[in-house]
């Protein structure tokens, strides 16, 4: 029998782990916000094909999960059904495939989800933990912008001791 103390044991370089991984969300990031301004612009491309004016993403989340709530588009006379269509939507792909971008068609609005949660993400990494973030994306579509209205909530404890 062999004495288990006697076997040489594994060490594991967990700075360099942890720099690995840091290296790599770094060049994702920078990779996405290169893929985002042509994804924007598929976007309010199809947007203005569709008459619509305005886009409004509402988000929730806390407690380690978080959702897209709704997707509300106006017209010029009010609200409209969001068109079902796909647009072409480009993002960074998993970290083991031989393109660094996956392009592929995606109906658009999954790709309105896909670009709010990703610049949550890249804004408001973990939005969804604990007591959670709410908040709205407006696609002002005439100006071609997005705006954010992010809300975190959190609990406060004021604590006081007093000793004489």
């Amino acid at each position: 029998m062999t004495d288990p103390s006697s076997e040489p044991v594994a060490t594991i370089d967990a700075q360099a782990i942890w720099q690995s991984y840091l290296e790599r969300e770094t060049a994702r990031e920078a990779l996405f916000e290169t893929l985002r301004p042509a994804n924007q612009i598929t976007i309010f491309d199809a947007l203005i094909t569709a008459g619509i004016v305005s886009l409004v993403v509402n988000f929730d989340g806390y407690g380690d999960s978080g959702q897209i709530e709704s997707i509300t588009a106006m017209g010029p006379d009010g609200e409209m059904a969001l068109p079902e269509i796909s647009i072409a939507y480009a993002s960074p792909a998993r970290a083991d495939a031989d393109d660094p971008v996956d392009r592929q068609p995606m109906p658009l609005a999954k790709a309105v989800e896909t670009l709010c949660y990703d610049l949550l993400r890249q804004t408001h990494a973990g939005w969804e933990n604990n007591d959670g973030a709410f908040g709205d994306f407006t696609f002002d579509v005439a100006a071609r912008t997005i705006g954010l209205d992010h809300n975190d909530r959190y609990t406060a404890i004021e604590s006081y001791a007093h000793q004489w």
